[in-house]
């Protein structure tokens, strides 16, 4: 880890970030709530947060389909959508976080 990246790491631990670590280059992310910061072994990073977004489900010959373009959030969805007569509801999809990268 370069400097700045180890005082990001502590400073977003101060402010109540969840951090995780691993050992250099080997094993997945694991959540760390009590860092030893030994960055000679050790990889530490901010816990990533799921990222959602929002799709529109709408008719389409009589069944429930989902539009192709995504919103970060239910009312920009809702609102693009709200005069399509076809419109049934704004769906939320979460990212799943892969802790091995």
């Amino acid at each position: 880890m370069t400097p700045d990246e180890i005082i990001k790491v502590v400073q977003a631990y101060k402010d109540g970030k969840k951090i995780q670590s691993r050992y250099k280059y080997a094993g997945p992310w694991a959540d760390n709530g009590l860092p030893e910061w030994n960055f000679q072994h050790t990889e530490y990073r901010v816990k990533p947060e799921p990222r959602a977004i929002y799709k529109a489900e709408f008719k389409e010959n009589g069944k429930p389909v989902l539009a192709w373009h995504a919103y970060e959030a239910k009312e920009a969805c809702e609102r693009a959508w709200i005069g399509d007569r076809n419109f049934i509801r704004a769906v939320k999809f979460v990212e799943e976080i892969n802790n091995d990268e």
